[in-house]
């Protein structure tokens, strides 16, 4: 599988807002990331803990790593899967890591753009899907507006498909 996730380093935020209560103090999201490519699972976690505000908590290649190795106490915020992993998928391992973490906003991040993959991920519990194709930069206020605004986020293409299906 290629990636065509560009991890620059450069990090600007315009228009990034920080916590309500301590405006001084900008935000510091924690991250967990499940991800079968070790170079690409590497390269984030090491540009998010050079980050200001994201903190890689945990990174692992599998859904079962990912739930031997969680517990309580590593407070993560958001957690970053693939879909196409070892053992147990991404998507079938959404309601496994929702009934340990419950509090952990998922946010699939994968090359695939196929319907049936987006509409069972979105049905399964994810609070976004974004592809690879973009920039640390964008990954990284992705991420935290997820955080602060508790929203959730979508790739533009697949935000396209999603209003394509309900369009008709």
């Amino acid at each position: 599988t290629k990636f065509k996730i560009q991890l620059n380093t450069k990090h600007t935020f315009p228009t990034l807002k920080f916590n309500e209560g301590n405006k001084s103090k900008p935000t510091m999201v924690n991250v967990a990331i499940i991800e079968d490519n070790i170079n690409l699972r590497d390269r984030l976690k090491k540009l998010m803990d050079q980050s200001e505000h994201l903190n890689c908590m945990l990174a692992v290649e599998s859904v079962e790593k990912f739930l031997r190795y969680y517990n309580e106490s590593s407070k993560v915020d958001i957690l970053l899967l693939d879909i196409g992993l070892p053992g147990v998928s991404g998507i079938k391992g959404i309601p496994h890591i929702q009934k340990k973490a419950p509090e952990l906003d998922i946010i699939i991040l994968t090359v695939h753009q196929d319907p049936d993959k987006i509409f069972n991920a979105i049905c399964a519990g994810a609070m976004g899907y974004l592809l690879k194709d973009l920039s640390f930069t964008e990954l990284e206020q992705h991420i935290i507006s997820v955080k602060e605004k508790g929203g959730s986020v979508l790739s533009p293409k697949i935000a396209r498909r999603v209003l394509a299906h309900f369009q008709g």
